[in-house]
């Protein structure tokens, strides 16, 4: 009877087990099938991510002397390495001709249409500095003068102020022309230099009553002197002197002039000077504009594919100058005094100076 029962209870055992050993191989197999599917999903979502997810690549090309090969290789190594789109900024490779290869040049067209062209048909982004390198929105000056309102303008002045006291009688005194420090360093170092342009132009005026220190009062009320009738004009558009008695007792005057002209600033890369945009002006932008037209946008089927990728204006940074090193004093437009007035209800004349 006894050996009955432990014959029986090792049937039941082995039974036992044989049922069990499935269900745990089962959840093995379920463990095993769940880190599966985790695996799959990281490698889904990281190792081939979304493309918008993906990062976008700057790319400095050495003017436009790469080959169409060259240049349509990399864009698909590009792509295939997973970047999402490409900034096209013109560099100097320090080789091929300007006048061949440079901003502004047949061959440049030709070869940032190829990529832009190639980048569009991966569905990749396109994002093109708005000039020759980086630094500023620019246009070759056979399409914009300098001088021109399109161009950008900025206020200058001289670095050597006159001055008067009560009573002085200032008779055919010059006044002085715009000018700047020079570099530091060479034979002129520190040495004032002539910053006059083709556009220079007398805007105002003015006499400020300062202190014993030589800091402006600052509840004196500056004097207007072009105004006043005191500002004689000569021969040209910086030869002007003063004919003004200094009022008061006891005062001290400095008389600042502020001139208006081009700010001469230039980009390169390029066929010729590429001057920066007035980006205070409505010409500045038109001017940019009619360049993109006939350089940038006069293929039509280009065109299309624009319109339905990605394609934008991308600056590095903004680096628009006062022209020279400390030459200007801030940006001009023709309407600044008049908008300003318009705005804000008072002029800002006496507070454009150096």
């Amino acid at each position: 009877m006894r050996k009955r029962k432990e014959a029986a209870l090792a049937l039941l055992l082995t039974l036992t087990l044989a049922v069990q050993l499935p269900a745990g191989a089962l959840a093995a197999d379920a463990s095993d099938e769940a880190k599966g599917s985790f695996a799959q999903a990281l490698e889904e979502r990281y190792v081939d991510p979304d493309r918008i997810y993906s990062s976008d690549v700057r790319w400095w090309l050495g003017s436009a002397s790469a080959t169409d090969e060259t240049l349509e290789e990399e864009i698909q190594e590009l792509y295939d390495d997973g970047f999402r789109g490409v900034e096209l900024c013109m560099q100097n490779d320090g080789v091929a001709p300007d006048e061949d290869y440079a901003y502004g040049s047949a061959m440049w067209s030709h070869k940032w249409k190829l990529m832009m062209n190639k980048l569009l048909d991966l569905g990749m982004g396109v994002y093109l500095t708005s000039g020759t390198n980086w630094a500023s929105a620019n246009v070759p000056a056979s399409l914009m003068d300098p001088t021109s309102e399109a161009a950008m303008q900025i206020l200058a002045s001289s670095y050597e102020p006159i001055f008067a006291e009560s009573g002085d009688k200032l008779e055919g005194t010059a006044i002085g022309t715009p000018e700047t420090m020079y570099v530091p360093w060479g034979a002129q170092e520190g040495e004032l230099v002539s910053c006059v342009r083709d556009n220079t132009q007398l805007r105002f005026v003015y006499a400020y009553e300062v202190t014993e220190d030589g800091l402006i009062e600052a509840d004196a009320e500056p004097i207007d002197l072009m105004a006043e009738g005191a500002v004689v004009k000569g021969d040209g558009e910086t030869n002007y002197t003063l004919d003004w008695e200094a009022p008061g007792e006891g005062k001290k005057y400095m008389i600042y002039p502020i001139y208006s002209q081009g700010s001469y600033e230039v980009s390169e890369p390029a066929i010729e000077p590429c001057y920066t945009i007035n980006y205070f002006d409505e010409a500045g932008i038109e001017a940019l504009k009619s360049f993109w037209m006939d350089n940038y946008l006069d293929d039509e089927e280009l065109n299309e594919k624009i319109k339905e990728g990605d394609v934008q204006l991308f600056m590095d940074s903004l680096e628009i100058k006062y022209g020279n090193e400390n030459e200007g004093i801030t940006w001009w437009t023709e309407d600044l005094v008049d908008e300003f007035q318009d705005r804000k209800g008072y002029t800002e004349k006496p507070c454009l100076k150096k």
